[in-house]
């Protein structure tokens, strides 16, 4: 084992452990709050969000477990349609809408291709810096929207911002992916997970380096209207999202509503 990965190890919880909160083990970085309150952090980000999904045809593009798809049907949307490239999550959406017993109201597919433009709203939380292209993914959402429609994105944390390296589930370290090789980071990050990961695009649900320019050329790229946009940055310092540089570092979560 070379220094570095050493170093990290050193800075990182034990291999096979795992961490305790509320009576259950979880990893490092798990949001407690969203496995909870699934919709918690768009209602947090988006004012008025739990009176905005009322009566509405809603897109979840990255829907991964489904626990959001079935809170905003829950929630009084009148359709959800749950889109996801994992089939794995699919079978395990399924199921859950059939407990949640919302089967009427929510369906499930690998592929946004077919679907008519035809949904008031689409949200994608927390997955636009997963997207291998995220410029096609932009494009499919714009495309699943009518006339009227919004596109709600929500996402973080950034690349260059203490945890952009999304590794949290086994150090604390922050700035990891500045501060140690790809090569350090991944040949330890082996330790805690078993995809064979050689790159930060390979790691399970892929990461595409998202940062903030890159993520401001995106929409206008998109040619989109935007009607809201938040920057959160850490410590409540969100002036810093509009320092250049600074706001890389700073900025752990975009939030914005587009127009088409």
């Amino acid at each position: 084992m070379k220094l570095g990965e050493k170093i990290l190890l050193l800075l990182s919880r034990s291999p096979g452990t795992a961490l305790k909160a509320k009576g259950k083990f979880v990893c490092w970085g798990e949001d407690r709050e969203l496995l909870d309150n699934p919709l918690s952090l768009l209602c947090k980000m988006f004012p008025g969000f739990e009176k905005i999904i009322l009566g509405n045809r809603i897109v979840d593009f990255g829907c991964g477990p489904g626990r959001q798809s079935g809170a905003l049907a829950m929630g009084g949307a009148e359709f959800v349609l749950g889109i996801d490239s994992n089939p794995i999550y699919l079978e395990r959406v399924r199921a859950l809408s059939r407990r949640l017993r919302v089967t009427n109201k929510v369906e499930f597919t690998e592929m946004a291709d077919g679907h008519e433009a035809k949904y008031d709203m689409v949200i994608s939380q927390n997955a636009i810096e997963h997207f291998a292209n995220p410029a096609s993914i932009i494009n499919q959402m714009q495309k699943l929207v009518d006339g009227k429609g919004k596109i709600f994105i929500t996402f973080g944390p950034l690349w260059y911002s203490p945890y952009g390296a999304h590794m949290n589930f086994f150090t604390k370290v922050p700035w990891i992916n500045i501060l140690f090789s790809e090569k350090t980071v991944l040949d330890v990050r082996a330790l805690f997970r078993t995809n064979g990961a050689k790159k930060y695009q390979e790691v399970t649900g892929g990461l595409n380096k998202m940062t903030v320019a890159k993520f401001e050329w995106l929409i206008a790229r998109s040619g989109m209207n935007v009607e809201f946009k938040r920057y959160n940055c850490m410590f409540g310092l969100n002036f810093i999202g509009r320092i250049p540089v600074l706001r890389e570092l700073f900025t752990y979560q975009i939030s914005c509503i587009l127009r088409p």
